[in-house]
């Protein structure tokens, strides 16, 4: 243990006295400054917990707290026993060693008729003076009478910060704990902080570094299990990937650590393959995926993979990432597969990745690439294709490692894989097949003859023209209708920009292309998303919604349901052979298109008379993530809820405000505005806290419940295009 925390442990002889104390720490909120202060030792309550943070402070156990926050809070033991110091404190007066600390050094003193009045309560003018003294300043450093003179340099050097009483008020529990942290932050008189010449460390602002203090004790990193974990004490602050969070909803394999009230938890796995491990394999420091190199974290960690040596290498993985981005424990990931017809996993996957993004849906389709681990309850599906004629087998055509289709090169995933297309010594070149492409955008299989026949329905998301072999040609990537992004090779006799509408035909002799004409139908869709108007949706209807750009997502069967269709969001559809529409390709019509949050700050910095860059600080998904743009901004407002549009690569292209309404009441699934009006909540609705201070946190919606109308007020944004709360801002006031 550090020598400062030992300050902080000599703190706690207070506690008897002083139990229950408040400073006005630069925390995000209250809880977390009262947090600090009792990992710290300096903040107990009593047998119950009670802080009693209202009981007042005698003149005796504010000797006591100077004595311990001074240089001598080492050695108080011997301090005044013996001594008859007033005609109230006699020799074995249990702060009779405290008081005489504070004459000695002239910090406080007694009263003309021979009193002390351990029992007084303390003013605030006499603690203000006390600590004045304790940071060096003399009558010299002083201007005009007591207690004036006093009151106005406690308010000037800080001691006074974030502090309501007034003069001649007898000071609370809470408000000598403000006082005290005030005083580890003022400046001496010699212009150093308080805090420094007792060894205690400082941030970049000059303010104790409270969780250091916390972590000097840390346990962890663990992993939780199938069910939540038992810790020693409830958390009182919660940490999820580094930002404040009111509750946590464990899942298995969270990595986690805790200290004294806080608890650090940690939900940032890392997929992919492993490409090193350094600085050697027998005992490796460092581990790299995805060409990133992480630290190992621990013991356990090195030994698992110096196990495996050089086998470790190519191996597909899970890192699981702990504090400062260090691997706590790394999960083996089995992997690639091809679905089949009808492909079924061995256990029921918690956790969901489709492209790399969260779903919500384990199915699996013909031809989907596929990952799992059974430890982590996990299942990783990619669904990217990409079809033409094969151009290369690199580096050789008897042991190839990469594919050329289009003038771009594609990584073969397995061995197996480069021992098939070598066995056939040159035959695949200028043959039409389709990539199956998985994680990190390798190739885990090809496709040829009659399984590369399929029609896709989609829109343009980009198309580029490549040249090869003296052949022009465009390479198109479609978000089709089966809710894949496809890439086929087209010949260059038709031009292709994002946002077209097109229909593919591809068989083992190439990909035809044709352009579709906008073809829109009217109605509303049922509850049970089987008719719009006098269409009947088929049972098996692929549905996308996209922007004026190609950018979007596949629709559920169920999110269609309660939809007015109409020539305004209508792009294309087609029928099946019993004539019921199979394909829809929607624009701007549900939610698909946009995730909602909590806009939170937003920063404009000039780099130049004619430039700027604007920060956009948003709380979304649970976490506060911020973007920056040059020489760009949304029409948006700070602390507006919002809808975002993020394109393929996570990147914003597109930010828009809600609508707000002031709410009487919140329900589990409906809430009732000022206007009298009832709305709906989404079922993903993102709901937030802020407090006092404006720090803003992210909140489980069950957890709405918990808040007193009394103490919070209630702002619902809705999206006008569906009319449902997509965000709840709940307000301390």
């Amino acid at each position: 243990m550090k020598r400062w925390i030992s300050f902080a442990l000599a703190l706690c002889l207070l506690t008897a006295l002083f139990p229950s104390v408040q400073a006005a720490a630069p925390a995000d909120s209250r809880d977390e400054m009262l947090a600090c202060l009792k990992a710290l030792d300096i903040l107990e309550g009593d047998e119950t917990g009670d802080l009693k943070l209202s009981a007042p402070v005698t003149r005796a156990a504010f000797a006591k707290l100077l004595a311990a926050t001074s240089l001598y809070r080492d050695d108080l033991g011997g301090q005044g026993a013996g001594y008859s110091l007033f005609t109230d404190v006699k020799s074995g007066h249990w702060a009779g060693g405290y008081i005489k600390l504070c004459l000695d050094n002239g910090w406080m003193i007694g009263y003309t008729d021979g009193s002390f009045r351990p029992d007084d309560p303390v003013s605030l003018e006499e603690a203000c003076t006390a600590e004045l003294r304790l940071l060096g300043y003399g009558n010299a450093d002083l201007s005009g009478p007591f207690p004036a003179a006093q009151l106005n340099k406690a308010a000037a050097v800080g001691l006074r910060d974030g502090l309501a009483a007034q003069q001649g008020q007898e000071l609370t529990r809470e408000d000598c704990a403000r006082l005290f942290y005030n005083l580890l932050t003022c400046k001496t008189a010699q212009g150093q902080v308080y805090a420094s010449t007792l060894n205690l460390p400082l941030d970049s602002d000059g303010e104790v570094d409270y969780l250091a203090a916390v972590k000097e004790d840390l346990e962890g990193p663990f992993l939780s299990g199938e069910t939540a974990p038992a810790l020693p004490t409830a958390p009182e602050v919660i940490y999820l990937n580094g930002q404040r969070t009111s509750n946590i909803s464990w899942q298995k394999d969270d990595v986690y650590y805790y200290a004294h009230g806080y608890l650090w938890v940690y939900r940032e796995p890392v997929y992919g393959q492993i490409s090193a491990l350094n600085p050697t394999a027998a005992d490796p420091e460092t581990v790299s995926v995805n060409n990133k190199t992480y630290t190992l974290g621990g013991g356990a960690v090195k030994e698992q993979l110096s196990a495996l040596g050089f086998r470790a290498v190519g191996a597909n993985v899970t890192l699981l990432l702990g504090m400062d981005g260090e691997v706590a424990a790394v999960r083996a990931v089995s992997g690639p597969f091809v679905a089949g017809d009808a492909d079924a996993l061995s256990f029921t996957p918690r956790t969901v990745y489709r492209d790399g993004v969260r779903s919500d849906s384990a199915a699996l389709s013909r031809y989907d690439v596929y990952y799992y681990s059974a430890d982590e309850s996990a299942l990783w599906i990619y669904t990217d294709r990409v079809s033409g004629r094969i151009q290369a087998l690199t580096p050789s055509l008897s042991d190839p490692t990469a594919v050329t289709i289009s003038g771009q090169s594609y990584t073969l995933a397995t061995d197996a894989l480069s021992r098939k297309l070598s066995s056939l010594n040159g035959k695949w070149t200028d043959r039409f097949v389709t990539l199956l492409l998985g994680m990190d955008g390798t190739v885990v299989e090809v496709l040829t003859d009659e399984a590369v026949e399929a029609t896709y329905y989609g829109v343009v998301q980009s198309a580029a023209k490549t040249a090869a072999d003296g052949a022009v040609e465009w390479q198109v990537t479609l978000l089709c209708t089966d809710g894949r992004q496809h890439t086929f090779s087209a010949n260059a006799s038709q031009d292709w920009e994002a946002g077209d509408l097109v229909r593919v035909t591809v068989d083992q002799d190439g990909a035809e292309f044709e352009p579709l004409r906008r073809q829109s139908l009217s109605g509303a869709v049922d509850a049970s998303a089987s008719k719009a108007g006098s269409y009947v949706l088929a049972d098996n209807i692929k549905a996308l919604d996209v922007d004026e750009d190609g950018n979007g997502g596949t629709v559920e069967r169920s999110e269609l349901a309660g939809l007015t269709l109409s020539e305004s969001n209508v792009l294309y559809y087609a029928l099946n052979d019993s004539g019921q529409v199979e394909h829809l390709i929607l624009q701007n019509a549900t939610e698909a298109l946009w995730e909602y949050g909590l806009l939170t700050e937003v920063e404009t910095q000039s780099r130049g008379s004619m430039s700027y860059t604007n920060q956009y600080t948003i709380l979304i998904d649970g976490q506060s993530r911020t973007y920056s743009f040059n020489d760009q901004s949304f029409p948006v407002t700070e602390g507006q809820g919002v809808a975002v549009r993020f394109s393929a690569a996570g990147e914003i292209i597109g930010m828009r405000g809600l609508t707000a309404v002031e709410l009487t009441e919140v329900r589990q699934s409906t809430a009732t505005g000022a206007d009298g009006k009832s709305y709906d909540l989404a079922d993903e609705v993102s709901v937030c806290l802020r407090d006092a201070d404006w720090s803003c946190y992210a909140m489980e919606r069950e957890d709405l419940k918990t808040l007193d109308a009394g103490d919070y007020a209630f702002t619902g944004y809705y999206d006008t295009a569906q009319g449902k709360l997509q965000v709840i801002l709940a307000r301390q006031k």
